[in-house]
């Protein structure tokens, strides 16, 4: 409780007093005054002590043989790694951990019980950073499925800010709002921890910007507190990125700029890799629009070297039309000079690129009414043409009419296509 309402002192007090009155004798206590530790240090941003306590937390909860706890120390302990940007050792802890599970007879619980939602959004969220949006959907799916009816506000609000995110990357915008008021709702009616709250405003921003809706981006800004005078933390950290995005977008360079220096001198300080990335990319942003392109072509190539060891990119793939022309001639250099980037990342980046333009033309030339979308998931469903009549409340030849359109629309000749097509299109 007092790690949502940022009083880090507070928890730091109650793990020294655990730990003078404990000992490695008891392994299950001992485990969570670690775990203790492991989200005092997170919430002073302490990432790197944070994982050594929940690895020390980790170790000794592995002698209790309780499934609960290991599995809640793995998931937080994964969580801090994609803190760091390393998803690689991330997506690792929680294979290992479903292995573990597997080994002890324990694989139908993974599945079953909604404290495990947030091992799969973890993978959904470094699958969605290496631009692999399908294997995301299904494991974003499955998270949102395990938490829907649990009363873990939190693990709510974080599978529904991923729902939202992957969605809208696969070209789904309207489930994408749904899940996002969704989210909004929950929020209206719960305190939620402020690191989650900036979360969400970040992903809100950003979405509205990628719509071109600037105005409305503002209001959000105004609404939370955030300003070009206000104090900058680990927690809205993740907000001031977006901000400073949003003044990019307004073309405003130099009051972008001192946001950007010291969020970047944050990051640096934190060695945390995914928001270095993202800021050397918006360096990169606001020296293109200064005329500067040198420099702007040097921001993205030491972004691309920082992406590469962890194949993070989400960065270079979606809404990359301010930075398309220095991929492109990043690409020549490659081609011509040694750089630091592997020729293995650029041929990744090249085909998530190209994946993606594919998925937003085909969006583009099919896309569905309200009521053949409505059709599609009831055919999903398995449900007869009568039987999707009944639920709609048309007549069976609409139904008809609707399926015609679909086929049309989708390119495809039957209910079995259609489904599958709407899957790979992230419809359903």
């Amino acid at each position: 409780m007092n790690s949502y309402k940022e009083h880090p002192e507070k928890i730091f007090d109650y793990c020294k007093t655990a730990m003078e009155n404990l000992s490695d004798d008891d392994p299950l206590w001992y485990s969570w005054a670690w775990f203790s530790y492991g989200i005092a240090y997170f919430s002073i941003g302490e990432i790197h002590k944070s994982i050594e306590a929940y690895e020390n937390a980790l170790e000794y909860a592995k002698k209790t043989g309780n499934i609960y706890q290991i599995s809640g120390i793995a998931i937080r302990l994964a969580e801090n790694e994609q803190q760091l940007g390393h998803y690689k050792s991330s997506y690792k802890i929680c294979s290992d951990l479903l292995t573990l599970m597997k080994e002890r007879g324990y694989s139908q619980l993974a599945k079953a019980e909604w404290s495990f939602s947030g091992l799969y959004s973890l993978m959904a969220a470094a699958q969605f950073f290496w631009a692999d949006m399908d294997s995301a959907f299904e494991n974003v799916k499955i998270a949102y499925n395990l938490c829907n009816n649990s009363k873990d506000i939190m693990q709510k609000t974080f599978v529904l800010l991923s729902y939202s995110s992957i969605l809208h990357f696969r070209g789904n915008t309207t489930e994408a709002e749904k899940k996002l008021n969704e989210l909004e709702d929950i929020m209206k009616q719960n305190e939620v921890s402020p690191y989650l709250t900036y979360a969400y405003v970040s992903w809100n921003v950003y979405r509205l910007i990628n719509m071109n809706k600037l105005d409305q981006a503002d209001n959000v800004i105004t609404e939370y507190g955030l300003g070009l005078d206000k104090k900058i933390s680990h927690a809205n950290e993740i907000a001031y990125i977006s901000y400073v995005s949003l003044l990019l977008a307004q073309y405003k360079p130099d009051e972008a700029e001192p946001l950007l220096s010291e969020l970047y001198n944050l990051a640096n300080k934190g060695k945390r890799l995914e928001r270095l990335i993202n800021l050397k990319v918006l360096y990169a942003v606001l020296y293109k629009m200064r005329g500067n392109h040198k420099k702007a072509v040097t921001y993205l190539m030491e972004a691309m070297e920082l992406a590469s060891d962890e194949d993070l990119l989400l960065y270079f793939v979606y809404d990359n039309d301010y930075i398309i022309d220095l991929l492109k001639e990043i690409y020549k250099i490659q081609a011509t000079a040694k750089t630091k980037i592997p020729k293995k990342f650029i041929d990744k980046l090249k085909l998530a690129i190209e994946k993606n333009e594919k998925l937003k033309k085909n969006h583009k030339e099919s896309k569905l009414s309200t009521r053949e979308l409505d059709t599609v998931k009831l055919i999903a469903e398995d449900l007869t043409n009568q039987e999707i009549a009944d639920k709609l409340f048309i007549s069976l030849n609409t139904v008809k009419t609707h399926l015609k359109n679909i086929y049309f629309k989708l390119e495809i000749d039957n209910r079995t296509k259609a489904v599958m097509k709407a899957k790979e299109l992230g419809l359903i």
